[in-house]
């Protein structure tokens, strides 16, 4: 079977936490995988080009698969075009952005005939698809992301008490869909006042703040404009970026909004890779489709945490990083079964 993705990028974390995976339970079944050759030149001919070239591509496939597809044109098209040719679809949704009340009313039509056209629908979180409308239940299947092992160093620098490096990365928004900071950045730079950090300064320790995000020069004028006063280093997203940072800093702190829909069907990546690269970690809040082992390595923000609660935990870090690692290795192995499995199902299907 020949199975065919559009837009595979290993720079976009939906795509190195599920296409990629997906594409190599592929390899390792027997089965041929492809992606769609996507010519970003403007001129006519190019893009005439690009077309045929998929076209052909799609010709010879049995399966199309798409991620991410809220807003893009041109997968839109192409799964039509599929659905035409009697392909069969597979979606793969990282994040509902029918939740989303910037989506708009044209691209909110878009991504529901997407799921409509659909035969499959792969989705993280059991919260991600109850949030879905219940006619596409039918055809979800819920893989979670598997973990993000190209961002994880080589190597990581001994906790320091003395000198606490605490490290923000994710999207950090003013995308059109969604336009501004993300609520996560938000409420990062809104904890630099927390009491804990507070305390870090009255103890003569050194305290910094670092982000690693998709847009820094975005980021530079946001908090420029918010008046923060702290030290704060911000690099462009890349995965050398997030190498560097994951080696560098001894904490990182992910904070989820309250109210923010799209946070609250999320999947723990992020913080998984910092329990990977051997970090002490910090939210602000659990998630009710969170396991309790994860919440065991991981620790949450109050505003009562004090330099000793944090001392202790990190201490602690040491301590249970082999059931850690234990714990996201048999995750994964778990993520690869659901993949084997849904190519198993998508086979049958197909025949």
């Amino acid at each position: 079977m020949i199975f065919l993705f559009i837009d595979v990028d290993p720079n976009i974390a939906s795509h190195r936490l599920r296409l990629l995976p997906f594409q190599k339970v592929i390899s390792d079944t027997g089965n041929e995988s492809q992606t769609l050759i996507i010519f970003k030149r403007k001129f006519p001919f190019f893009r005439a080009v690009s077309f045929l070239i998929n076209y052909f591509r799609l010709l010879k496939a049995d399966f199309l698969i798409a991620s991410k597809p809220a807003t893009d044109k041109k997968t839109y098209r192409f799964i039509k075009i599929a659905k035409i040719l009697g392909k069969k679809i597979i979606i793969d949704m990282s994040d509902n952005h029918l939740l989303n009340k910037n989506l708009g009313e044209k691209n909110t039509f878009r991504l529901l005939n997407i799921l409509q056209l659909a035969d499959l629908i792969t989705v993280p979180t059991v919260k991600l698809r109850d949030s879905l409308p219940d006619k596409f239940h039918f055809k979800i299947h819920i893989i979670e992301d598997a973990l993000d092992e190209l961002c994880l160093p080589e190597s990581s620098y001994d906790e320091n008490f003395h000198k606490l490096k605490v490290l923000w990365f994710g999207h950090a928004g003013w995308a059109k869909i969604r336009p501004g900071p993300s609520e996560s950045l938000k409420l990062f730079i809104s904890y630099m006042s927390h009491p804990l950090f507070k305390e870090i300064h009255s103890n003569n320790k050194t305290l910094e703040f670092y982000i690693v995000s998709n847009d820094a020069e975005q980021v530079r004028d946001y908090i420029t404009k918010a008046g923060v006063t702290e030290k704060i280093f911000i690099s462009s997203w890349s995965i050398d970026a997030m190498k560097k940072n994951l080696s560098e800093c001894n904490l990182v702190f992910i904070p989820y909004g309250n109210t923010n829909d799209l946070d609250t069907t999320k999947s723990s990546n992020r913080l998984e890779l910092a329990v990977l690269a051997r970090k002490s970690v910090l939210t602000n809040r659990f998630f009710t489709h969170w396991d309790q082992t994860l919440r065991d390595y991981i620790y949450e923000l109050k505003d009562d945490t004090t330099l000793f609660d944090i001392k202790r935990y990190m201490a602690s870090v040491k301590e249970n990083h082999t059931d850690a690692f234990k714990y996201l290795g048999d995750k994964q192995n778990n993520i690869i079964a659901g993949w084997v499995r849904l190519i198993d199902e998508s086979v049958r299907y197909k025949m």
